[in-house]
């Protein structure tokens, strides 16, 4: 409930808010999720908080590696050719 409630603070632009929950949440579980430490690290970095942004989303990584979605990542790269391709022609 209190992750749920985090991501709705964090569309909300209230990233303090949603950290609070989050780390709730993290406190409560009985496991490591990595969707928390997911959530968290993007608070942190909207604030900003840049090391610890790194540090919860590589924590993230470590718990669930399908977080890399290579069909966003592969989607981005391409936009940025094209982008690039556009620029020298």
């Amino acid at each position: 409930m209190l992750y749920l409630r985090s991501l709705v603070n964090f569309g909300l632009n209230y990233f303090f808010d949603s950290i609070i929950d989050i780390e709730h949440a993290i406190e409560n579980s009985d496991e490591a999720n990595a969707n928390h430490y997911l959530a968290r690290g993007r608070c942190y970095a909207c604030l900003s908080m840049f090391k610890e942004a790194i540090t919860d989303l590589s924590i993230a990584i470590n718990l669930n590696k399908d977080l890399l979605d290579v069909s966003k990542t592969k989607t981005n790269l391409f936009r940025h050719i094209s982008i690039g391709a556009s620029v020298l022609i």
